[in-house]
């Protein structure tokens, strides 16, 4: 077991070197070991701290915001989950509504500055009203509307990873998934039928990996986590998927996100989500795209603009 002194967040005096911090629930996914490993070798301090060793010191507010990340030049926000969650979430947001200048100091400021929780609700209207397209959705108290009939896919309005995800047969899955999680909790969409997807990892403005995702049997779901394969994407699609995937991510103002995309029975291209915290294991181990370098490389080049 790990042992960590508790870290508070309090102004700093002075220039320091370069440090950044990864704030993690799990300092062994694949994801912050990767990134911090090669934030590492390159030379640059970099600590991993999990929510709980985190206090928010905010009795010295006299003090210029900007100081409240202390000894770090730049903050990362990894796989939060659970209570932690809201916790490090109102931190969060705190920091960046008090000093704008702190969205160039933690990755995706500005997109946690102006959308500090991401629901899939959210993330339907924004890619729509962007003139994106993305499955025709519902979100509703009642639970006996069923516009696009079934089979229909039911998400729980927050969730990753394919958890939480769900093909409803029939009204009594809906009834049931409605006793589960509570009215108001999950979110209705269309089916697109198909036995795969494909995954584009955004970082600054570029599309720097794509893959398609195959179902494993038995399964409708496609993420590498619930033991979806990942292959080559088709030449003759990889253009559109990437340019569609990028413009996804800027509606959202994100420097870093997985974009989940699927093409319709009709050949639209849909963007199913956004995930501000994607992970690339897959990526990196099957695919053999570095994508974890390329990650730190562009940590490293945020936090060394000047503050």
């Amino acid at each position: 077991m790990r042992s960590h002194n508790k870290m508070v967040l309090k102004p700093n005096v002075g220039n320091l070197l370069m440090r950044i911090l990864l704030v993690a629930s799990d300092p062994a996914e694949y994801a912050v070991v990767r990134i911090s490993n090669a934030i590492r070798a390159s030379g640059i301090e970099c600590a991993i701290l999990q929510p709980r060793e985190l206090t928010f010191n905010v009795s010295g507010y006299i003090q210029p915001v900007e100081s409240w990340l202390g000894r770090f030049s730049f903050i990362v926000f990894r796989n939060l989950a659970g209570p932690e969650w809201g916790f490090v979430r109102t931190i969060r947001y705190t920091m960046l509504a008090a000093s704008q200048q702190l969205t160039k100091r933690v990755l995706n400021g500005e997109s946690y500055y102006k959308f500090p929780v991401l629901s899939k609700l959210a993330q339907t209207v924004l890619l729509r009203s962007a003139g994106l397209q993305a499955p025709r959705s519902i979100y509703m108290a009642g639970q006996d509307e069923f516009p696009f009939g079934f089979p229909c896919i039911v998400k729980a309005n927050f969730g990753s990873r394919g958890n939480d995800v769900h093909l409803v047969k029939e009204q009594s899955d809906w009834h049931r998934l409605c006793g589960t999680y509570g009215i108001g909790n999950v979110i209705m969409q269309e089916y697109l039928p198909g036995t795969h997807d494909y995954r584009v990892l955004v970082i600054g403005r570029e599309a720097v990996g794509l893959h398609k995702r195959v179902a494993p049997s038995g399964d409708f779901r496609t993420n590498y986590t619930v033991g979806g394969q990942l292959v080559e994407v088709e030449p003759e699609l990889a253009d559109e998927i990437k340019e569609m995937a990028i413009a996804s991510a800027q509606v959202f103002r994100c420097d870093f996100c997985g974009v989940d995309l699927r093409y319709s029975a009709e050949g639209e291209l849909n963007v199913l989500e956004i995930n501000r915290s994607a992970g690339f294991e897959g990526m990196e181990e099957v695919m053999g795209i570095p994508a974890g370098q390329y990650f730190s490389e562009y940590i490293i080049k945020m936090a060394s603009r000047p503050q």
